[in-house]
């Protein structure tokens, strides 16, 4: 049979789609010392991409056994300078050990490319720092652009248990503009607007703002879409904050202290949040004084953004799109 490349626009086939859950569960992340867990999108595999855009899931198969994945979403960023444009975000690189030295990953990665270029202009693709091996590494030859690294940013997980928030922090409500004000408080960033973020939510979603403007924040869960399932089978139910941006760290303090009580009263453990590696201490900082929550009982990692044909500058980068 040899290797036979598939190309998903839309829902995979049943069959397909169980073969590449099979496939997920044996790509498995540290949760902590003694724990693991692996990604799971279920068997509509690119419905997690198509809440962020156009979409096109590769998958190879090597004698009826899937050995390599790669997804290209072609979503809108905004720019630092306020315009919105068009970019290739590539993501779910997976490559099976046995073929790491097999010429799949380099098929699918320039039958993405190639994709990719014939509708935009610049590439980006967000890596969890202690990737084994980053863009840097297996891009720039062959025919592939370079992506090196442009951003570094801080990945958030706040549990929701122990959220005390203060009677005196800042009012939070709906906007009736969210998407305009988040395209403000981002001014001189990149930024993720919303494609159809209906696509992977289980919860209502609710767009939060300061009442003074100063901060706001998109929550969403990922829960139809994507999971992420620990090695006992336990399922990591969390919610994201997204489009999340703001003028002060109080400010944005106080759209998490409103976010955390909503997953709470939703019975959500936790939820993720992004900020430019440089603002996260001053953030943690103001989270730990309104929401009530010790330094300590928040967990941080750190990610980098990797680009070609983008300009180096900070990203408020949605943790429900990684």
């Amino acid at each position: 049979m040899g290797l036979v490349i598939h190309e998903i626009y839309g829902s995979a086939t049943p069959e397909l789609g169980e073969r590449l859950a099979r496939f997920e569960r044996q790509f498995t992340y540290p949760l902590g010392k003694e724990a693991a867990f692996h990604v799971a999108h279920g068997n509509d595999y690119t419905r997690f991409f198509r809440a962020i855009g156009t979409a096109l899931g590769l998958v190879a198969e090597l004698d009826g056994v899937i050995i390599a994945t790669v997804v290209v979403t072609i979503r809108d960023i905004g720019f630092p300078d306020g315009s919105i444009k068009r970019v290739a975000y590539v993501a779910d690189l997976k490559v099976a050990p046995s073929a790491r030295i097999s010429r799949a990953f380099l098929t699918l990665a320039l039958r993405a490319f190639a994709w990719g270029r014939a509708q935009v202009d610049a590439v980006f693709a967000v890596v969890m720092d202690g990737t084994p091996a980053t863009p840097e590494s297996y891009t720039g030859r062959l025919g592939l652009p370079r992506l090196g690294k442009t951003a570094e940013l801080a990945v958030i997980r706040i549990p929701t248990a122990t959220c005390t928030p203060r009677e005196d922090a800042p009012e939070v409500l709906a906007p009736t503009d969210a998407s305009a004000l988040y395209t403000d408080l981002s001014a001189n960033r990149f930024s993720c607007p919303l494609h159809q973020p209906e696509l992977r939510a289980q919860w209502p979603q609710t767009w939060l703002a300061t009442g003074a403007g100063d901060a706001c924040g998109f929550l969403e869960d990922t829960l139809d879409a994507k999971n992420l399932v620990q090695d006992s089978g336990v399922l990591m139910r969390s919610a994201h904050l997204s489009c999340f941006a703001y003028r002060t760290p109080a400010a944005g303090a106080a759209v998490v202290s409103h976010a955390l009580a909503i997953c709470r009263s939703r019975e959500l453990p936790a939820l993720f949040l992004s900020v430019s590696a440089v603002d996260a201490a001053e953030l943690l900082n103001a989270v730990s004084t309104i929401a009530g929550i010790v330094k300590g009982g928040m967990t941080l990692a750190t990610a980098s953004v990797y680009s070609a044909g983008l300009p180096v500058a900070q990203w408020n980068f949605n943790t429900a799109d990684i």
